[in-house]
Parts: structure tokens; C-alpha cells; sequence
């Protein structure tokens, strides 16, 4: 267990330490992305055999896998290499209040292969990539003027970040697989300034 004071904690463990082959990585997380009180609004069930809930796709089904794995392993004898598994309680959020990104690199190396098992799209397709994050903070400052009196004398910080949003929007290319996303905004003195 690797604990955070403000992450979810992250889990490690190996199993096949006496294995003298070159370790294969498991990865994964289990946090999601949705706010507090989402599973009160859309609990988990299990209806016609299959699962839903918040977290299901990404990426319980692969936590899930990556037991299966581990226990199927150990059941069969297998010896021939280690198999570490890497599961972050922060994954959602870029990891930005742990060291898990370092986790994942330092804990990955020496291995003949690290399969991040993250859960494949509702048509079956296997997951062979991960895209990466980089989480922003923009500020934009304003002359706040009152609107109905003078506004040609104000500068309007939040049209400018309107502008911005469109702009990084903009640069979103599904052929090449890079999207942008704006995803919280905070702006303004007052209504009517």
C-alpha cells in the first residue's frame, strides 16, 4: 500500500518474488472521474449479465481482469517471471497529488512488458495506447467597467477567455487522436460589470 494525504491510496504489490525472470507489469486505476454523489443518482447493478455503474468501464473491468490474472496464474504454478501489480487511486486527476507517475516509471523498470489493462470500448476493441494529460490554469484579467454606463472604456476578461476556450477547442484533431478539453471556468466581478 502506498498511502497520500490527498490521493486515493495506490496499490503494489508483487506476486512470484522468488521468480528469477524478467518482471511483467500489471497496470491500472480505480479511481473515476465522477463527482461525489453519483452512485447515489446511478448505483451499480448487474443486469443481463453485464455491469454498470460509475467506474465500470474505466477501468474497474480492468482491475477486475488484472485479479483474475494474478489468481489464474498462482493456480496454474506459474514461476517464470514476477508479475507486479500497479493500481493508482489517482489516475483521474494526472496524479497531481502523489508521486505515482514516478511510482509507475520506477516500479516498470526492468520489466519485459507492462500492460496497462485498461478497459476496452463498449464494442470489444482492445486498448493499445493511453493518452497523456496536462491539466492548465489560465487567467485572464479585465478592466471592469459598469456595463450600461460606459462599457466601450472596459476590457472584458471573460469574452477574452471565450475567445481562448474556441481557440484550444480549436486545436482538437480526432484524425491524429489529440483532443482538447476546457473543463471548469470562473470569471466576472458582477453582473453588470
Amino acid at each position: 500500500m502506498i498511502s497520500y494525504e490527498k490521493a486515493g491510496n495506490s496499490v503494489a504489490p508483487v506476486f512470484g518474488k522468488d521468480c528469477t525472470g524478467a518482471p511483467v507489469a500489471l497496470l491500472g486505476h480505480y479511481d473515476t472521474v465522477f463527482p461525489r454523489g453519483t452512485v447515489a443518482e446511478r448505483p451499480f447493478m448487474i443486469e443481463d449479465g453485464k455491469a454498470y455503474g460509475p467506474g465500470v468501464l474505466d477501468m474497474k473491468g480492468g482491475v477486475a481482469l488484472i485479479m483474475f490474472v494474478a489468481k489464474a496464474l498462482k493456480e496454474a504454478g506459474y514461476a517464470d517471471r514476477p508479475i507486479r501489480v500497479i493500481l493508482a487511486g489517482d489516475e483521474e486527476v494526472a496524479h497531481k497529488h502523489s508521486s505515482m507517475a514516478r511510482e509507475f516509471e520506477e516500479r516498470t523498470r526492468g520489466c519485459i512488458a507492462a500492460f496497462n489493462c485498461e478497459t476496452g470500448a463498449i464494442s470489444n476493441r482492445l486498448v493499445v495506447g493511453r493518452k497523456g494529460v496536462i491539466q492548465c490554469q489560465m487567467a485572464v484579467k479585465g478592466l471592469a467597467v459598469h456595463a450600461g454606463r460606459e462599457p466601450e472604456k472596459g476590457r472584458s476578461a471573460i469574452l477574452e477567455l471565450a475567445r481562448k476556450i474556441v481557440d484550444i477547442h480549436d486545436l482538437t484533431d480526432f484524425d491524429r487522436g489529440l483532443t482538447f478539453n476546457v473543463g471548469t471556468v470562473k470569471g466576472g466581478v458582477v453582473p453588470n460589470a
